[in-house]
């Protein structure tokens, strides 16, 4: 009897057998999720969390015992007791085989206090998890029910594979979606009944949304724990609005900053310094001192910088209530500066993420719509992300905002209609290559970020396949293992009836990368003999280029037999296989070297 070892999947690390195993092993571990989200949880999380170690293990264990895989767990607490800083924390350091898709209700973020930032930031961590492409045909009547529907779907794949799925919801009570009026809809009562496990945490009061139905889990069965307040989350807090107060009373500069900051949600440094007229050196020197512990800096590329807790933001806007109007007017005439240009590739990223939030705040709508129907807006917006997500959603919010008024403005809703169409028709028309090109450039970030706006699943699996080449060529064989984890995922869900459109260039790559395991189990996915004879001769080929002559003859040996056993009529593959049978195997070197493998590449 034959026993095979196998190691699938992303593996930290090296794994070793020791010993006589009798039977087959099979380790399957996958690589956590990393959206794009996580970076503004690492905004919102602290540097280091203390006294927390009872509730971090009543987290993991809740996390990880099977009779709470469909229930709820409630965090409840006052104001400033360390219910962000604690569910972040664990965000950010989830227990092994654990996956979390998070979501913090916050009013620090430009456009996520809202049940639409909900759907499209847990769609998007969702998505990732699923190695999905975004969805394009999803409507404003069909977005919540497919994130429903693909919650559970998630929660049973990672279930399937051996790991814990659990959904995070920080700040319920910040839901800004709630308004009291009859058609306000709140993020609880969009928290899926059954089928998924479910972290939340809020205040104990206000009491649960009035659309939330009274059978609904958190009404009936969730677990209620109170968080007792940290003595270093009240100190923090202490310190914080000391430090506003002393901001309030400080030099012009630091009262600007303030007010600002306060005004628009978020702003870099570059920003701030030409709003105040002065240097980016002297802002970050003001941000660096004592002042600068009010304030956090969300990772990006430019940085952004925030109030440091959603409570701060509550006092500095009272504390400033008088000041506020005249910080939101110099936003606007700052916004009327670059509309002049022409929205120039050196426009503030404030303007293309994160105003649109602050007009809807204060009720401009007369500015919010030229703001979201602003074609050269539009244009500088897709040439910085690479793509028209966020104007996208811009349109939808406006959208909601003239619906909800008592006479919507008919007119203001066909500008948005139209514009939202042509950004939507050309929303995926992105070049199969050019994330491979970005790559190229050493753009790995924006590399990325392209692949996930490629809708049409075999055209995103080809980008993937060629963009994880050029990843390896630069040495970043963590990020491209990653993409390849994706493109296995993708062609093992795919029908194979019409053909297997990526099986073939997956096991191609992953023999020119010297991942044997992955192009074994790419072969062995492909159900036709025939076509699984094509892509092992396609592999020996391969291997004679980037491994060792001995693994090219197994795999040619193995399209041979495999060959042997298809249906007479078939010829196809002939050229194929002729092909491998031309290479002189006799005279090519005994050993070839194949490509640095990860290890190596670290080293």
């Amino acid at each position: 009897m034959h026993w095979t070892n196998k190691v699938s999947g992303q593996v930290d690390g090296t794994t070793v057998q020791i010993g006589f195993v009798a039977g087959d092993v099979t380790v399957a571990a996958h690589a956590p999720v990393r959206p794009a989200y996580l970076s503004q949880v690492r905004a919102l999380a602290p540097d280091a969390l203390a006294d927390r170690d009872d509730e971090l293990a009543l987290l993991a264990a809740y996390c990880t015992c099977p009779s709470t895989a469909e229930k709820y767990l409630w965090w409840q607490a006052a104001a400033w007791s360390g219910k962000s800083a604690l569910l972040s924390w664990f965000a950010l350091h989830p227990p092994p085989a654990v996956r979390l898709v998070t979501f913090f209700v916050t009013s620090r973020l430009p456009g996520q206090n809202d049940r639409r930032a909900f759907v499209d930031n847990v769609l998007d961590q969702l998505l990732d998890i699923a190695g999905s492409p975004p969805r394009g045909d999803l409507t404003d009547s069909t977005r919540e029910p497919y994130l429903l529907h693909l919650l559970t779907e998630v929660s049973r794949q990672v279930q399937a594979r051996g790991e814990h799925f659990a959904l995070v919801v920080d700040g319920l009570d910040e839901d800004r979606g709630v308004d009291g009026s009859p058609d306000a809809h709140s993020i609880a009562a969009l928290l899926p009944r059954t089928g998924v496990r479910v972290i939340v945490a809020s205040r104990p009061d206000p009491s649960l949304p009035d659309d939330v139905p009274p059978e609904h889990p958190l009404h009936t069965s969730a677990q209620v724990f109170h968080l007792a307040p940290s003595s270093k989350a009240n100190a923090v807090r202490d310190a914080m609005i000391r430090d506003v107060k002393r901001l309030m009373q400080g030099t012009q500069i630091q009262r600007d900053i303030l007010g600002l900051i306060t005004a628009a949600g978020a702003l870099s440094a570059h920003d701030l310094a030409e709003l105040t007229k002065t240097s980016t050196w002297q802002i970050e020197n003001e941000l660096r001192t004592v002042a600068g512990r009010s304030f956090s800096c969300k990772p990006g590329d430019p940085p952004m910088y925030i109030l440091a807790h959603e409570q701060l933001q509550a006092e500095a806007t009272k504390m400033l209530a008088g000041r506020l109007p005249s910080y939101r007017d110099q936003l606007r005439e700052w916004a009327t500066t670059y509309r002049t240009q022409g929205w120039p590739p050196n426009t503030p990223r404030y303007f293309l993420r994160g105003h649109t939030a602050t007009l809807i705040t204060i009720g401009d709508r007369t500015n919010l719509l030229d703001h979201v129907t602003d074609p050269l807006r539009h244009a500088t917006a897709h040439l910085t992300f690479g793509n028209h997500h966020a104007c996208v959603n811009e349109i939808e919010a406006a959208q909601s905002v003239f619906l909800d008024a008592e006479e919507p403005d008919l007119v203001a809703l066909a500008r948005l209609a139209v514009h939202y169409s042509n950004l939507r028709e050309t929303y995926y028309e992105i070049p199969t290559a050019l994330p491979q090109v970005w790559a190229m450039a050493g753009y790995f970030d924006h590399a990325e970020n392209l692949l996930s706006t490629i809708n049409d699943p075999v055209r995103r699996g080809h980008a993937l396949i060629s963009t994880a080449q050029e990843l390896y060529d630069h040495l970043q064989a963590q990020r491209a293992n990653k993409l390849l984890d994706v493109v296995e995922s993708m062609a093992h869900s795919f029908n194979q009836y019409f053909g297997e459109p990526l099986h073939g260039n997956l096991a191609r790559i992953a023999m020119r990368t010297g991942d044997h395991n992955r192009a074994r189990r790419t072969v062995d996915d492909v159900d036709d003999m025939v076509s699984r004879a094509r892509i092992s001769a396609e592999v020996a080929l391969t291997a004679t280029q980037f491994s060792t002559r001995e693994v090219a003859e197994q795999w040619y040996q193995e399209a041979e037999d495999l060959l042997k056993l298809r249906p007479r009529h078939t010829t196809l593959l002939d050229r194929k296989i002729c092909q491998v049978e031309s290479i002189d195997f006799a005279t090519s070197p005994p050993q070839r070297q194949p490509l640095a493998t990860q290890d190596e590449q670290k080293n």
